[in-house]
Formats: C-alpha cells, structure tokens, sequence
C-alpha cells in the first residue's frame, strides 16, 4: 500500500479493500423498496488517545460510483462515535459509522411480477361473466389456477425469503390464488344445482334468489337466466 505525505506532515493512505455489509431487509414494499445499511468503521486494539478518527467535509465520494443495475444508491449519513463503553471507562475507542440508503430498480420487476399477478386477478374475474353450465368457464378457471401457482413459485425465486415483515405481493398473490379457488367450487356448486332435474330444496333456492338479487350474483348468473326462472316458478307452486 502506498502513502502520500504532504508539506505540513499529513499521510493519506487509501487501502483498497473491499466491505460487505448486512443489512436487515423490509421487503414489505417489493419491488418498491429500499434499506438502510450501517458500516462501521473505527479501531478495537488501539484507544482514542493513540489513534483518534475525524469526519472530514466529504466522507463518501461516490464520483466514481457504478451502478449494478439492480440497486443505486439515494443518499449516505455519517456520524461519529466518542466510543465510551462500560468496560473501559477511563478509554476511549471512536468510530464512525456510515449509513447508506440504496434503494432498488423496479422496472423489471414489475414487468415480470406484478402485471402477471394483476392480469391473472382480471382473469378470474371475468371468468365469472360466463355462465356456470358452460365448460370454458371450468377449464379456464384450472389453468388460471395452475398459471397462479407457478406464479407464486415464481415470485418465491425472485423475493429472498428473509426479514421481519412479509412482502405485501406475496399476500396478493396467495388472495389470488384462494379467489381462484374459490371461483372454482362455486363454479362446480352452482353448475351441480342448476343441472338436477328435481326441485331444489327451500334453503338453496332462498341462497340462489339472494345471489341473484345481489350485484355480485348478478354478474356470476349473468348469462344463465334459468336461475331466475326456476326459483320463481318454484315460489309460485308454493304460492
């Protein structure tokens, strides 16, 4: 390692080193996130009356910064530590500790996992546009199905699975997948019901009228009058 010394008897001396730092990752907000990253710097052989550490006007130079591509860099706060500690009262061992905020590039990301996630959530629900009794809407709603699945798996490969707090597309991706499945079971129910040639009993048709007053019965019976008109001639043979 080579040093500089100048006139009034300072040394400069920059080792070229490289530092990996841990982080604690909030990874609530992927792809939209950024962390905060603590390095510290400081001696614990000798005492601050030996070796004493000072912030000068630019600690970080990041003039020769290269972004990954995938991580850049929103800003830096340094701070000094006098370096009292418990153990040893009458020394003192400073340090400086430099705290980065990098914040992640989201474009890929997004393009990759959150507009298949929203495309697969518009999916099942204009699925429920078509009528029960018809077969496209079943095997649509399997592969809508199978396709969030391998999303899911997809989104666990992307997103490291560490940190305090769940990623909020994880949960939208799980919502999705529960919506599918249950889009499915009221697929097969309501299909069941409306292919039996008997007359249902009094508690199914009192929840299908109530499904068919509603806005969202509405749109699942859309197409499929024969709902309608076989609960009312079913409640004029009781009246």
């Amino acid at each position: 390692m080579k040093c500089a010394v100048t006139y009034d008897g300072s040394v400069l001396c920059v080792p070229p080193i490289h530092i990996d730092a841990l982080c604690n990752p909030d990874l609530s907000k992927y792809p939209f996130d950024s962390h905060n990253c603590t390095l510290n710097f400081g001696s614990w052989v000798y005492k601050g009356e030996e070796v004493d550490i000072k912030l000068v006007n630019k600690v970080v130079n990041d003039d020769d910064l290269v972004s990954d591509g995938e991580w850049t860099v929103q800003s830096f706060h340094t701070v000094r530590n006098s370096g009292v500690y418990k153990c040893c009262p009458n020394s003192t061992y400073p340090s400086v500790s430099i705290t980065f905020t990098i914040r992640r590039l989201s474009g890929a990301h997004a393009a990759t996992v959150i507009i298949p996630c929203i495309v697969a959530v518009i999916l099942t629900f204009a699925l429920l546009a078509l009528s029960p009794l018809d077969r496209e809407r079943l095997i649509m709603s399997y592969v809508n199905l199978v396709v969030q699945l391998l999303q899911v798996q997809f989104i666990s490969w992307q997103i490291p699975l560490r940190g305090d707090n769940i990623p909020l597309l994880i949960v939208f991706a799980r919502d999705s997948v529960l919506l599918s499945v249950f889009a499915i079971v009221f697929t097969i129910l309501f299909k069941k019901i409306m292919e039996r040639k008997t007359t249902p009993p009094y508690w199914i048709s009192k929840i299908i009228s109530f499904a068919v007053a509603c806005p969202i019965g509405q749109i699942i019976l859309l197409k499929d009058f024969s709902v309608k008109v076989r609960n009312y001639s079913y409640y004029d043979k009781i009246l």
